[in-house]
This record gives C-alpha cells, structure tokens and sequence, in this order.
C-alpha cells in the first residue's frame, strides 16, 4: 500500500480570520471583544465608536477621545485607586485631585487651553 504526498507543500503563515486580507488589526480585535463580552456602554455611547475609528483625524486623536468616553485616562487618582504611590493632587494647579474631569475641564490651565482656542464658551454653557 503506498501514499501518495502532497507535491506542493506551503509555509504555514498567520491569518486574522476577522479581516479581509487576514491582517491583524487593533480596531477588528476590538470590535470582536465587544462582541463576545456582550459589552453595554455606561456612557451612552457605543453606536459612536464607529464613526470615531472612522475619522479621518490621527491615531492619537482617537485614542485620547477613546480613553476619555471609557474614564480610562491614567489621571493620579485613578493610578492611586490602583495602587500606584503618587499624591493625588493635580501638580498643574495644585487645586484638586487629579481626575479626568479635573484634566479636562476643572483644572485652570485646560480652562486657559479651551480658552485660547475659543471653544471654552461651548463647554462652559
């Protein structure tokens, strides 16, 4: 009895079966974690990503805005809460702990930052 070999052996290669062309992608691997963990936004704003990792704006735009709709900016009193030995007071103001609320629209200097480029009229109503 004998068997007959495949002739035309090829290299095994790594495939992302959640992508067309089978490359990995952070936004695909993302998307599928939503997917299996049946993950319900807090925030109100799941339909949203989408069109945020869809803007035609830098990577690091969208990352930020990420963080920010999740409350995962790693503010000293979120890296307090988990562990990590830093005061918790903001060390651009000295008024306040340090959270994402306080960095982003409280502390003095972000209010001087929204000011300058004219937008702290539409935040502040």
């Amino acid at each position: 009895m004998q068997t007959s070999l495949y002739t035309s052996v090829r290299d095994d290669k790594l495939v992302w079966k959640l992508e067309q062309d089978g490359v990995y992608s952070v936004c695909s691997a993302y998307k599928q974690c939503v997917n299996v963990a049946g993950y319900q936004d807090r925030h109100g704003v799941a339909g949203q990503w989408d069109n945020i990792w869809r803007a035609k704006i830098p990577p690091k735009v969208k990352n930020l805005i990420w963080r920010i709709g999740r409350d995962i900016l790693p503010t000293r009193k979120k890296l307090t809460s988990r562990g990590v030995q830093c005061p918790m007071h903001c060390d651009a103001c000295n008024d306040g702990d340090e959270d994402s609320m306080h960095v982003l629209f409280l502390c003095t200097r972000s209010i001087q930052c929204w000011q300058r480029a004219g937008l702290w009229a539409h935040i502040s109503a």
